[in-house]
């Protein structure tokens, strides 16, 4: 397992050379859960900025398609799985979340996390 500041830079690197390799090889988001689960909270605090830019080279439909394998692989209902899948819709939810993100940067300030 890559070091904790290294695990999101090494999602990174693979997801800029390959998107497709998360939808091709299933067993990947497995893999990646198995890591996540093995880190500590201040662990996955640290790897947690890296990991979304990872995350980030996604479209919101591919996203939502990890998503949905990542609740397969927890066990989560339909019903469930929807609330991962769907983004929410308005410019409340849109405020909501910027507030959200607003906070949780700042957090990461306040910890030292932002490095």
């Amino acid at each position: 397992m890559p070091p904790r500041s290294q695990l999101g830079d090494y999602l990174y690197g693979l997801f800029a050379l390959t998107r497709s390799v998360i939808n091709e090889q299933p067993e990947l988001v497995g893999a990646v859960h198995a890591t996540l689960v093995q880190l500590g909270d201040e662990d996955f605090l640290v790897a947690l900025p890296a990991l979304r830019a990872a995350f980030g080279w996604f479209p919101p439909r591919e996203r939502g398609d990890i998503a949905a394998q990542a609740a397969s692989l927890l066990g989560l209902a339909a019903p469930e799985r929807a609330h991962l899948t769907q983004l929410p819709q308005g410019e409340a939810s849109y405020l909501a979340a910027r507030r959200c993100e607003a906070l949780a940067l700042a957090w990461a300030v306040e910890y030292g996390l932002n490095e």
